[in-house]
């Protein structure tokens, strides 16, 4: 390539913020030469590598801020683990319909059956998908909440429940920690946060599990809580 043009598409690539073609645009070219790309193909790679090369950044940006415990996916989870637990319908639900119908997943079972690695596997899903999401714990919520009260804070705070397409409760165990809190009702904490609970409510047991999903209504945004 002709060094005053390589230089200036360097140049334009910087300005732009096109930091992987300023950088790569000879090995681009050498691909683009290989495989006897047309000039719609050619473009067609470019963007497809700044595409992938900003969508991975904002993917582990959105990962590193969401408070996930760890970054799992469903190809990790054991499924050997819950023979009765129909991997098909989990996969329905990494399809992330719920999310765009704002329904809820509940998942429900003693400690140490996988709860909390599928709703982060869920969410993690939909991260990859471009949504946002957000992980706690029902009881640290709780108390955020109720120490923004007394603040007069509570409606701000409220929002960074409510403003993720998908909030994870993780321990709704833990809600027992609400019955203190006077000035609103456990009821009206759920509410706004996942609203329903029941949209899809699966079933793990120790040792052989057992899965079942029922849908019945919509809340106001995707949410999931292993109890």
């Amino acid at each position: 390539m002709n060094e005053l043009i390589s230089t200036r598409i360097h140049d334009h690539a910087t300005r732009l913020a096109l930091p992987h073609l300023a950088e790569n645009l000879e090995g681009l070219l050498s691909r683009a030469e290989a495989d006897s790309m047309g000039y719609l193909e050619f473009v067609d790679l470019l963007l497809g590598e700044e595409v992938g090369l900003r969508e991975g950044r904002r993917f582990r940006t959105a990962l590193k801020l969401s408070g996930l415990p760890h970054h799992k996916g469903l190809d990790e989870f054991d499924f050997a683990f819950q023979p009765d637990l129909d991997p098909r319908k989990i996969r329905d639900l990494a399809a992330l319909e719920f999310v765009t119908s704002h329904s809820n997943i509940t998942l429900l079972g003693p400690p140490g059956v996988g709860k909390t690695h599928l709703a982060v596997a869920l969410a993690v899903a939909a991260c990859s998908a471009g949504y946002s999401i957000y992980f706690t714990s029902l009881d640290e919520a709780v108390r955020q909440l109720r120490a923004a009260e007394q603040t007069g804070r509570f409606a701000k705070k409220l929002q960074t429940y409510l403003r993720p397409a998908v909030l994870v409760l993780d321990d709704l165990g833990g809600f027992l920690a609400a019955l203190s809190w006077t000035t609103t009702t456990p009821e009206q904490l759920v509410s706004w946060l996942i609203g329903d609970l029941g949209e899809h409510t699966l079933t793990l047991r120790p040792g052989t599990g057992a899965g079942s999903a029922t849908g019945s209504g919509a809340a106001g945004s995707g949410g999931m809580g292993p109890a």
